[in-house]
């Protein structure tokens, strides 16, 4: 009787295993925001907002082409690079341009270059590529700042992880205020098409 006891013991164990499992309290392992982000991301940073593309067809690209450049001028837009540096073709009576502006300024000159009779054509809008995705590096530095905030005693004596937690704060701060003058900023590529 002893031995049969003996023997049933390693079953009562089994079967009594997922009863105690189920009285446990369960605990489940929840990751923060912080553990969720990769914090190794390299940030394609973009200088401008849009890019913005369109060609203006011109009678006369001679007699027409300082018109439109005047039109941007009285907006306050200058030209990315002297006028000589960029591509035309006198045989097929173009004119490359870029411009960086605002939103506000590029709509503006469009609208003058309309008044003054020429087409507007092709007017394409994009989001500029690379643009870093600002609710996160905001939620990133926020985070960095509470840890910081919270552990300054036991980053003393971590100075190699004080630094590297600043240099990441650095480069967060450094991401965010570059993207935020970009928020400003059109890049504004033309083509002036004249018929002659």
């Amino acid at each position: 009787m002893r031995g049969a006891a003996v023997r049933f013991l390693p079953v009562l164990l089994l079967l009594s295993v997922p009863a105690l499992a189920a009285r446990a309290p369960r605990r489940h392992k929840t990751r923060t925001a912080a553990q969720s982000f990769n914090w190794l991301d390299a940030y394609q940073l973009s200088s401008y907002k849009e890019e913005w593309t369109a060609t203006i067809r011109v009678d006369s690209l001679k007699t027409d082409l300082p018109k439109v450049l005047g039109a941007f001028k009285d907006q306050g837009a200058s030209l990315s690079f002297p006028l000589q540096n960029f591509a035309s073709s006198k045989i097929a009576h173009t004119q490359q341009l870029s411009y960086r502006l605002s939103s506000a300024q590029a709509q503006a000159a469009l609208d003058a270059v309309k008044k003054d009779g020429f087409l507007v054509l092709e007017l394409n809008q994009a989001p500029a590529p690379g643009n870093a995705p600002m609710p996160e590096i905001d939620a990133k530095i926020k985070a960095l700042m509470s840890e910081r905030a919270a552990n300054r005693k036991a980053l003393k004596r971590m100075p190699a992880v004080d630094a590297l937690l600043n240099q990441m704060l650095s480069h967060l701060v450094m991401v965010k205020e570059v993207q935020e003058r970009a928020q400003k900023v059109v890049l504004f590529n033309l083509t002036v098409s004249g018929k002659s």
